[in-house]
């Protein structure tokens, strides 16, 4: 028996379960979470993982959920992360995950804009979540502004295959046929946009994933000044952390440890503090992310346990250090 679907293969009945199983322990349905990934990146995936979101307590499980839903892209799963983004009583982190999932699949249907654009100017919402409205509707709109073709937002010159929430500044100007000259955008202008609180949240967006594409030490130096430094937006500070994961430079290490170890710090920048430390794996920060794997802070603790997983699996390609 399996979930069934005119396109693609067919989800295991074994893998379909353990994803929904609420008796399963946290790792295992992760790893079965990452295995539906990589097999079955279609419709009746996501419809499995839509199904799992409600069958979890775990704030980081339903992030990874709906962060994947979002990378697969399906319009057909925006009614369910609608239903996440108005059901207040998600955390905040898995709300904003389903908003910017929302933003990567790029639908401009009035249904999904009306409640990002309500949702956006509700007093009552949390920082968070008003800024990742503004974020999925610029992405959305740009996206409309060249027909609808989200796959034009994507990465040009780098080898990062996620669907961002901002395209890079520099391959926006291509997007908009008015690509500048080589070296307009060095690393320290590209640093003064992005932490500059006057410029749009987007186009702060733009300036990070800029440098991430560039991934030299210079630019992580910037990422991890952002890191610390920033004091506008835990959002933001959570993507940076997201993409020094992405890059997986020793040099990032240090800056991501004193975030996850910042009781002040928000906890979704922590979480992904976390698992960018894990995704490195340097064995100097083995034990930081034991210590703070039983951590009050549910996904806090989570999140070092998944990146002792991680940390684990990476080090077999690591060379001794």
């Amino acid at each position: 028996m399996s979930v069934s679907s005119s396109a693609g293969v067919d989800v295991p009945v074994e893998l379909r379960h353990k994803i929904l199983s609420v008796d399963e322990p946290l790792d295992s349905r992760i790893r079965a979470l990452y295995a539906l990934k990589q097999h079955h990146r279609n419709e009746q995936g996501a419809a499995v993982l839509l199904e799992a979101i409600r069958t979890t307590h775990s704030v980081l499980f339903q992030h990874e959920i709906i962060y994947n839903i979002g990378q697969f892209g399906f319009s057909s799963s925006l009614p369910g992360l609608v239903a996440v983004l108005r059901d207040k009583q998600f955390d905040v982190v898995s709300r904003h995950e389903a908003i910017e999932a929302i933003g990567a699949i790029c639908s401009s249907a009035p249904t999904v804009t009306v409640v990002l654009e309500d949702t956006m100017r509700d007093a009552t919402e949390s920082a968070p979540i008003r800024e990742s409205c503004e974020l999925a509707l610029a992405r959305i709109r740009l996206a409309a502004a060249h027909s609808g073709d989200r796959d034009a937002l994507q990465n040009r010159r780098t080898h990062f295959v996620s669907r961002d929430p901002a395209p890079a500044l520099d391959d926006a100007d291509v997007l908009a046929g008015k690509p500048q000259p080589p070296g307009t955008y060095d690393t320290q202008l590209l640093k003064m946009v992005m932490c500059n609180p006057q410029e749009s949240l987007f186009r702060r967006y733009q300036a990070m994933f800029a440098l991430r594409n560039r991934g030299d030490s210079e630019s992580v130096a910037a990422l991890c000044s952002a890191l610390r430094d920033d004091k506008t937006s835990c959002l933001f500070r959570h993507e940076v952390a997201f993409v020094l994961g992405q890059l997986e430079h020793s040099e990032s290490v240090e800056a991501l440890a004193e975030a996850l170890r910042d009781e002040q710090e928000h906890e979704m920048v922590r979480h992904e503090s976390a698992e960018a430390l894990g995704a490195i794996a340097d064995p100097r920060f083995w034990d930081t992310l034991k210590q703070y794997a039983s951590h009050p802070s549910q996904l806090v603790a989570d999140s070092c346990q998944v990146a002792l997983e991680m940390h684990t699996y990476w080090s077999q390609f690591r060379p001794a250090v």
